[in-house]
């Protein structure tokens, strides 16, 4: 039996061996491997040409396409697939994409390996981004991403990673942003890709956009643009281009907005991508509408329109449609202005994309006030309000200070341990032998305290036990109560909150009706004034009741969120100096409320009093305390206008109170300068 099987062995091995040295076969081999190569070489140019030229990429995944289908190779059929739908997706074609995506699914389902599912839910990720279906596009990168890992291709997977960081951008939620993009950028650090530096430092520049600090944003983005140049990365260009135009924007230089954002259309139009010119087109609109050109922001407008059509960029067109509701408003063509605006709502709540929802509620208030129909009025702009409640608020300053030195302390780090590696190996050996003599005695000695602890820790656990139920029903008390507080907060917002601002609508538009005698007119304005300040320090009264609320970053943030917005209305400009990096403290609700009632009311004094034209607030974190700097270039202090008061007793009397000093006096440059320091064991809860 042993012989026979070895004889069959021997037979099966030359045969083989024949096989495999007849000339057919090995020229079939050879050729399998020459048609591997050209369509590896066709799905290198398209991926190349995505960043260059996109018709080029179109083109080369086609060639690639048609020669894996005729060699029935699965893997690179899915491969030039993936790369032709990112074209489409860029290039008004959204919908067959995600058709060609979705038949690959079904087609292909059974043949596929990880690679490939990574590269269909890379590629649907990105399209649903363009299509604005921010949730599905979640979904699909971190499908991507966890397959990536997986498989080892981590620098694919910090790639997606970044991607991913700005659709939770785009759709507000910043904090998951700025985890995400932090784990990006470590990928990026240790591949030493440029291409992912870049990327990561664009990511950055808009995170930092999206807390308003449009200065360090423009340096960042500027950065970045330096990096996709040195790389010619004309796609990375265009893009940093029109954040660079984003930022200056932002801070009302229109015409360095202009230059950007038409460098950036110049760069699409080399590159053939629709939804980037469509983007510069509306960019540029905005920048002719705030230069009140408005023919010419509508001429941007409607090329935006023709740009995209057929895409299905409904953020794009919702926008769009917004912004010539806005223009034809300050034509006074209201019908026109109503029918875009409506439009554009719909548009907006079919992709529950709240930013726009928002701004078109207050456009269309706007209209409805010009035109006397005050009731519509009065429910857009309530309603754009409630929306404005929702909105995450912006505050993660502290997070986004430690992205820059998190890695250099991790380099640091790893030096470190190097260079104490032997050392510890040393001193390892040496306390082993220690640790073998120490360890007999101390089971001797263990064995002892054991048996006379026992008793001691039985009877410690049933104290603890008995103590943390006490501690508990007080905590359930004082969660209720502080529920209770903020529910009745809430009501009496939700009830009186709404009545006041009715009044502060209707006293408004009584005022400027003409009706009234002058006498009247200034009791009504004080009717409308006093019910704005009510239903804002309501709505101050709600935050602060929230225990989560009450933090030092929370008081800052709350700072700068409510200067921008009050002086956003009068003709100053304001130049913040914040702390980058906040302590971790709690802190009481009455400094908390007390500090923030104080800078409310010394803006407020400046508004009426000062005739100032710029307002400075310097924030400070001291050994000495929490120090806050407010200066105006003004009239300064008048003696009469002290003598009667202005608040300054009143905000003197509110720090005092909480063990902090206040002081106002002249500025050098003529105007008034206000300090307020508080020692931080006065800030926190005791």
């Amino acid at each position: 039996m042993s012989y026979r099987k070895g004889v069959k062995y021997l037979i099966l091995f030359l045969v083989l061996m024949f096989l495999n040295s007849h000339p057919g076969n090995s020229q079939a081999n050879n050729s399998t491997v020459l048609l591997n190569s050209r369509i590896d070489s066709l799905l290198r140019s398209a991926e190349n040409s995505l960043n260059k030229n996109l018709a080029e990429a179109l083109l080369s995944a086609r060639n690639a396409k048609r020669i894996a289908i005729n060699a029935s190779d699965t893997n690179r059929i899915i491969r030039a697939v993936c790369l032709e739908s990112i074209v489409k997706a860029r290039t008004n074609q959204s919908n067959s994409a995600l058709s060609n995506l979705t038949n690959l699914e079904t087609d292909f389902k059974a043949r596929m390996d990880s690679a490939s599912w990574a590269e269909i839910f890379a590629a649907k990720g990105m399209t649903y981004y363009l299509l604005s279906s921010f949730d599905s596009s979640k979904v699909n990168f971190e499908k991507a991403i966890h397959i990536f890992q997986n498989i080892g291709n981590q620098l694919r997977a910090g790639f997606e990673l970044n991607q991913l960081a700005r659709v939770y951008l785009r759709s507000g939620e910043s904090k998951n942003a700025i985890t995400v993009s932090e784990e990006s950028s470590r990928i990026f650090e240790n591949s030493a890709n440029m291409e992912g530096r870049a990327l990561s430092l664009d990511l950055k520049g808009e995170i930092l956009k999206s807390q308003r600090l449009y200065d360090k944003a423009l340096e960042v983005h500027q950065a970045s643009l330096v990096i996709f140049k040195s790389i010619h990365h004309l796609a990375g260009i265009a893009i940093s281009e029109v954040h660079i135009g984003n930022a200056w924007y932002m801070n009302a230089i229109d015409d360095s907005a202009l230059l950007y954002y038409n460098r950036a259309l110049k760069n699409y139009r080399l590159l053939g991508d629709s939804n980037g010119i469509a983007i510069c087109y509306a960019n540029l609109s905005r920048v002719f509408l705030e230069k009140n050109e408005l023919q010419q922001s509508i001429y941007f407008a409607n090329l935006t329109l023709t740009t995209i059509q057929g895409g299905d960029y409904k953020l794009i067109e919702s926008t769009t449609f917004q912004q010539l509701g806005d223009i034809y408003g300050e034509l006074e063509q209201y019908g026109k202005a109503i029918i875009f605006l409506n439009k554009a709502l719909d548009l907006a709540n079919s992709i529950n994309h709240k930013t726009t929802i928002m701004d078109c509620r207050k456009s269309l208030s706007e209209v409805f006030y010009s035109i006397r129909n005050t009731d519509s009025a009065y429910i857009n702009l309530l309603e754009a309000y409630h929306l404005k409640d929702t909105l995450q608020p912006l505050a993660y300053t502290r997070q986004l200070a430690e992205l820059q030195d998190k890695y250099e302390s991790e380099k640091q780090q790893v030096v470190l341990n190097s260079l104490q590696q032997n050392d510890r190996i040393k001193s390892l050996e040496i306390s082993d032998q220690q640790n073998q003599i120490n360890r007999r005695n101390t089971i001797i000695i263990s064995g002892v305290i054991i048996v006379l602890l026992l008793g001691f820790v039985i009877y410690l656990a049933t104290q603890r036990q008995k103590l943390a139920l006490v501690l508990e029903k007080a905590a359930v008390v004082k969660r209720t109560e502080e529920k209770e507080r903020i529910r009745f907060a809430r009501d009496l917002h939700d009830d009186v909150g709404s009545g006041l601002s009715k009044i502060s609508f209707l006293s408004s538009l009584l005022v400027s009706s003409n009706a009234l005698s002058p006498s009247n007119t200034e009791k009504v304005l004080s009717i409308s004034e006093t019910s704005k300040d009510l239903v804002d320090n309501m709505r101050d009264l709600i935050w602060t009741l929230n225990p989560e609320n009450t933090t030092l970053e929370n008081l800052v943030a709350r700072i700068r969120e409510f200067a921008s917005d009050y002086l956003e209305e009068f003709p100053m400009n304001i130049q913040f100096d914040f702390p980058e990096h906040t302590p971790d403290l709690v802190l009481s609700k009455e400094s908390y409320r007390e500090i923030f009632m104080t800078v409310k009311e010394c803006l407020n004094n400046i508004v009426k009093h000062s005739q100032a034209t710029m307002v400075s607030m310097l924030i400070e974190i001291k050994n000495e305390g929490f120090i806050v700097h407010i200066i105006d270039n003004g009239i300064g202090l008048i003696v009469n206008e002290v003598a009667r008061g202005n608040g300054i007793s009143n905000m003197t009397n509110r720090i005092i109170g909480i063990g902090g000093e206040f002081s106002i006096g002249k500025n050098s440059s003529g105007g008034v300068i206000v300090c307020i320091l508080v020692p931080v064991d006065k800030l926190v809860v005791s």
